[in-house]
């Protein structure tokens, strides 16, 4: 019952901002109580992890909903139009936002302020959060009509944000893995700690074929990935691209095998049940396919890539067969390939691992923006955020120094 109160729930406030943007903020409790059609007019650079179907099938998966911790707040931006009385409103812009009770799916850590909040006998949680649940992909955040710049509803709207905190007893708000635009908006705002984090992303310059990518490379980096492809197909590996509709079932099911044997193996429950994999594969058919690999006849792994206009993301793969190197071919080598291909001009595989690095994978440095209420830690998380914002820019120009290209210049 109170799940269902819950879900059933929208809240409307109206944010004191300038009479000349007359702006109203609303919640709703789920991606379908805004709906595909409203959802969808708005600009997202065809970025597929913040369009309508991959949000709701989340939570219609129950994978986002109460019972895990996700309790769906997502915002409406309107401008009033007609009189003072507000009868006609236009709808200019979204924002995802989610209530936190728990700091898992997020991959910008903070359990260590919970862990001070809960020492000082004070409550980190529930928090709010805007990011795309159990996916460190950068993109947009906030969604806008083509009429409306981010500059201008931006000041409403984090007044707004800061204000929800005191009003829905939260600690914090959290902006995970912005696009550029947003992040200009914000990033001079003294109310908010950025973050960085630091991930590693491959870029085409152009590439012929993979033999052209691999000639841009130092004589030690080529030869290992060589070996390491050549290992594979000695050991009778063969792969196959299946794309979007083209997808089975059957095939469906081997790459949940696969997916859910990656937590297992390490003791732990998958995030995304098989419900939401077969209800994107339908939904999301256009921008999604499955690199499965067979020994013989039998398949032994398998990864998801989605793409935009310009960038590939690879986001899920497992094996039931440890083979050595079978991630890196299955994963990064067959991704390349797609990229120079298809004339993608960047490779998102995730985040972690600086043996991408080794690979050809250059260090991005990656932001985040927080909000943090009045409490006796605000001045120590501060000083942790500072430390951490410096050493992770020292991090990554270290690591973009040990790139094996020949040429930095062309990295």
């Amino acid at each position: 019952m109170i799940e269902k109160v819950r879900d059933s729930v929208s809240r409307m406030t109206e944010a004191v901002v300038p009479p000349s943007l007359d702006l109203i903020f609303s919640q709703h409790s789920s991606v379908a109580a805004i709906g595909a059609e409203c959802w969808q007019t708005f600009k997202h650079n065809l970025n597929p992890f913040l369009s309508y179907a991959f949000l709701h099938h989340l939570e219609q998966c129950g994978a986002v909903s109460y019972a895990t911790g996700w309790s769906s707040k997502h915002i409406l931006i309107s401008q009033r139009m007609g009189n003072a009385k507000g009868e006609q409103a236009e709808i200019i812009g979204l924002l995802p936002l989610y209530e936190k009770h728990h700091s898992w799916g997020e991959y910008v850590f903070d359990q260590a302020w919970a862990n001070g909040y809960a020492q000082t006998g004070l409550h980190y949680y529930p928090k709010l959060l805007t990011s795309i649940p159990f996916t460190p992909v950068v993109g947009p955040r906030l969604l806008l009509n083509n009429k409306t710049s981010a500059a201008v509803v931006i000041p409403a709207l984090l007044e707004y944000l800061i204000n929800e905190v005191d009003a829905q007893a939260a600690s914090s708000w959290h902006l995970l893995f912005p696009d550029t635009e947003l992040c200009e908006s914000l990033i001079n705002d003294s109310r908010l700690l950025p973050r960085l984090t630091c991930q590693f992303h491959w870029y085409n310059r152009s590439y012929a074929s993979f033999d052209d990518y691999l000639s841009n490379m130092k004589s030690k980096g080529r030869k290992m990935i060589r070996r390491e492809r050549r290992k594979i197909e000695e050991g009778g590996i063969s792969f196959r691209s299946i794309h979007g509709v083209d997808i089975t079932e059957a095939e469906w099911h081997y790459f949940y095998q696969f997916y859910a044997a990656t937590y297992l193996k390490r003791q732990q429950r998958p995030y995304l049940p098989l419900e939401f994999f077969l209800s994107i594969g339908k939904d999301l058919s256009d921008v999604i396919f499955l690199e499965m690999a067979y020994l013989g006849a039998e398949p032994i792994a398998s990864a998801l890539f989605f793409r935009s206009s310009d960038t590939l993301y690879g986001r899920y793969w497992g094996t039931t067969h440890p083979v050595d190197t079978l991630h890196f071919e299955t994963c990064y080598y067959r991704g390349i390939e797609h990229c120079i291909q298809q004339g993608l001009m960047h490779f998102d595989v995730g985040v972690q691992g600086e043996h991408k690095l080794l690979r050809g994978f250059e260090p991005l440095v990656t932001p985040s923006f927080h909000y943090v209420g009045e409490t006796p830690l605000k001045g120590p998380i501060q000083q942790f955020v500072a430390l951490e914002y410096a050493e992770v820019k020292a991090y990554a120009a270290e690591a973009e120094s040990r790139l094996p290209y020949k040429n930095p210049e062309t990295s």
